[in-house]
């Protein structure tokens, strides 16, 4: 089915309507009330947002613009039979359909003091690209839809790998392809003596363009001898360029910093994926050490690693770009530029899991025809790249992403050196918990402050580490460069929680934080146990102030976090006007602060105008000893997403 309607997480349904009740439509989000003209504008959205980075669909509210807090929600039974149309159109309108769409019904009381609820379509980013029938092909723009043009979709339908360039005919001569290597493939396919056009036209790699058999761009990079040049005058390459620099960085100026020339390698993928073997190295070989099988070249990385990498870099790569594969050989470490971007869902931050996508499943398929297939690993390449790099105690490899107008190319780092052991421990931390400070790196690894504030910054410079400033110096954190921030639509698509999640980033869904507890869903065991109703609760969610992780962290002054008009001035003026107060004052603003809505020490710091630590220590430690404060996550209290509400008479 496309659409499935379920239960999830307290803490889930808590946010989405706050979003409902204080969010502003983003590229991520979008409001709509419930009537018979409404489900053009929903299917559109729908579309929209599985061809652009998904996003949350809110119905039973109106625009923000027209109407603010309790007043925006009408719910959804305003015009029933428009949400009954609306589902049952979610499964016969969209060209190719759009999988798990998933539904949540939140109960809340509506502007009129009724009970009633509104209902949240979760449109997961797809890896296809989709039309409505009789309604064209939509994305997202900043805080609207918008149809797509031709040229756009299929530059879509390139970036997903819907399409690929290596299934277009090209205007290339079928005697330039019946080279050595052509033959050495017949051999091995058994092919019969039909004549290369015939035969590749049998297995797929040419076809009829006006009645004339034209090879396809696959068919020229498996068999001629020079693709690159064959393919020039169409804007395309297929050579590898390899630099060999002198240092650890790229010097421009008028005598580079290159041990040799920039060499250039050409031929068809299959010899030209060993050709670049073979020449890397050489250019890393250390000299030769003498192990039982005899002598054998030592490397600076896994051999097995490079090579995967570099042939993942020509079978997967983009060849409908003006560019050429480029690696560039530095002295701590190893870059592979592969043109194109990641294909379909997979990214920096999954890609140890997903493994490789056939971009040019045609490419991959016929290379396990030749003699000695290098890729042979059957989608288990880049796994075993990680696997390898942590048996050989050296840094897991780093994807990043290069899109720029002029550009688009996913580069691979392997760092050329050991890798210290606190590193396993502090990736497993930031793995588990989102983004690591100063002062868990000394609680988990035992370093002082000093020395884990060196090893930080070293593996800043490494590129291992990327440093989040918003919260400042004294407050500053890290995660890793492709770590994503809580992909939530993944999560609750698949119906699992893997990890506490830190923000929801659908186009990093404007910083909205959903902190789940993971601990309690493990217990559980069940995603669908949710705490009693909404309405239930005490106070009332509608009259909650807008969440603190929708603003601008504060940069000199209050009002950089608060309006004008928030009554929370009043409590927290004395801490910016002075640096010091009594404690007992600065606890009492603690206690005004969290006396409707949990709020995170971050959340806190940010108000006070105080450090983390000293906030943490100095207060809130106190006062949740002494019962007057609740953690979100009493079992948990090092959870990453911990919160504080100060706990009524009863409680206490």
């Amino acid at each position: 089915m496309t659409y499935i309607e379920q239960k999830f997480p307290q803490d889930f349904l808590e946010e989405c309507l706050n979003i409902a009740l204080h969010g502003s439509e983003t590229k991520a989000t979008e409001m709509k009330r419930v009537s018979g003209k409404m489900v053009t504008k929903a299917l559109e959205t729908i579309c929209a947002f599985a061809n652009t980075k998904g996003g949350l669909l809110f119905l039973g509210v109106e625009d923000p613009d027209k109407a603010k807090g309790q007043d925006r929600l009408y719910g959804i039974d305003e015009t029933p039979v428009a949400i009954d149309e609306l589902i049952r159109k979610l499964e016969t309108q969209f060209l190719p359909k759009i999988e798990k769409i998933m539904g949540v019904r939140i109960p809340c009381k509506l502007r009129d003091g009724k009970e009633g609820s509104v209902l949240v379509l979760i449109v997961p980013p797809s890896d296809k690209v989709h039309s409505i029938l009789d309604d064209g092909t939509w994305m997202r723009a900043d805080k609207s839809n918008r149809e797509m043009s031709a040229s756009e979709i299929t530059e879509l339908s390139y970036r997903r790998g819907v399409r690929s360039a290596e299934s277009e005919p090209v205007d290339v001569d079928f005697d330039l392809l019946e080279t050595e290597t052509w033959r050495q493939y017949a051999i091995k396919r058994g092919l019969s003596n039909t004549g290369i056009a015939d035969q590749l036209h049998r297995i797929g790699l040419a076809r009829k363009v006006d009645n004339v058999l034209r090879p396809m761009r696959a068919a020229v990079l498996l068999f001629a001898d020079h693709p690159g040049a064959l393919l020039a005058p169409i804007g395309s390459r297929a050579d590898v360029r390899v630099f060999h620099y002198r240092g650890n960085a790229k010097i421009s100026g008028e005598i580079p910093n290159l041990l040799k020339p920039p060499k250039t390698l050409s031929g068809p993928i299959y010899h030209l994926i060993e050709q670049t073997r073979e020449y890397v190295f050489d250019a890393l070989a250390e000299g030769l050490t003498m192990p039982n099988s005899g002598f054998e070249t030592a490397h600076r990385y896994p051999e097995r690693v490079v090579k995967e990498a570099i042939t993942n870099a020509l079978i997967h790569r983009d060849y409908r770009l003006n560019q050429d594969v480029h690696i560039r050989i530095f002295d701590n470490r190893l870059e592979i530029e592969s043109p194109g971007l990641f294909p379909g869902r997979i990214t920096a931050s999954n890609i140890h899991k997903s493994g490789s996508f056939a971009r040019n499943p045609s490419i991959v398929n016929h290379l396990r025809d030749f003699p000695i297939p290098p890729n042979a690993d059957a989608n288990e390449g880049v796994p075993m790249m990680f696997s390898v790099m942590r048996e050989n105690n050296r840094y897991p490899p780093q994807y990043r992403v290069k899109d720029t107008e002029t550009q688009q190319a996913i580069v691979l780092t392997l760092l050329n050196e050991e890798r210290p052991s606190v590193w396993e421990q502090v990736s497993d931390w930031i793995d588990r918990n989102g983004p690591i400070g100063n002062r868990d790196v000394c609680k988990i690894t035992g370093m002082d402050t000093l020395k884990a504030s060196k090893q930080l910054k070293l593996w800043l410079e490494k590129g291992m580490l990327e440093s989040n400033p918003v919260l400042g110096k004294r407050n500053r954190v890290y995660n890793k460069p492709s770590a994503e921030a809580g992909d939530l639509l993944s999560i609750v698509s698949d119906n699992k929680l893997e990890k506490p999640t830190s923000s929801l980033d659908i186009n990093k869904l404007e910083n909205v934080y959903f902190p789940f507890d993971a601990n309690r869903m493990a217990r559980t065991g069940n995603l669908t146990q949710v705490s009693p109703p909404l309405s239930e609760r005490t106070p009332p969610l509608s009259e909650r102030t807008p969440p603190l992780s929708e603003r601008t962290p504060p940069l000199s002054s209050p009002s950089s976090t608060l309006p004008a008009d928030d009554p929370r001035w009043a409590i927290v003026a004395p801490m910016w006007e002075k640096k010091k107060v009594k404690p007992e004052v600065m606890q009492a603003a603690i206690l005004m602060l969290c006396a409707e809505n949990y709020l995170t020490l971050q959340q806190l710091a940010a108000l006070l105008n105080r450090g983390a630590k000293g906030l943490q220590e100095d207060h809130l430690a106190p006062l949740t000893r002494a019962g007057r404060l609740q953690l979100r996550f009493p079992d948990n209290p090092n959870h990453p997403h911990q919160a504080y509400r100060a706990a009524s008479a009863a409680e206490r």
